[in-house]
């Protein structure tokens, strides 16, 4: 998309915006100039349609607990790497 004089978000700062939106809440100026860029930009409003599908469905599956035995080694490796 190319910038309007009224939008003044690149569609690379509108990414990270979406993207940093999963992990917290934006300011609330981030917040409107987000909405504003992804309502006039078609391929960000596709990328953060795509990405909130993407998450709901990752969210929606199960979790399984892993055997204790994985889990030990796991750890003992972590461990491992960790004092090198």
């Amino acid at each position: 998309m190319k910038p309007q004089a009224d939008d003044p978000m690149q569609c690379s700062e509108a990414r990270a915006a979406i993207q940093a939106r999963l992990d917290e809440p934006l300011p609330a100026e981030q917040e409107t100039a987000l909405s504003r860029h992804v309502t006039e930009c078609k391929a960000c409003g596709t990328y953060q349609a795509e990405l909130g599908a993407m998450c709901d469905a990752l969210r929606s599956m199960p979790v399984f607990e892993l055997p204790a035995k994985i889990r030990e080694d796991v750890r003992s490796a972590a461990g491992k790497h960790d004092a090198q």
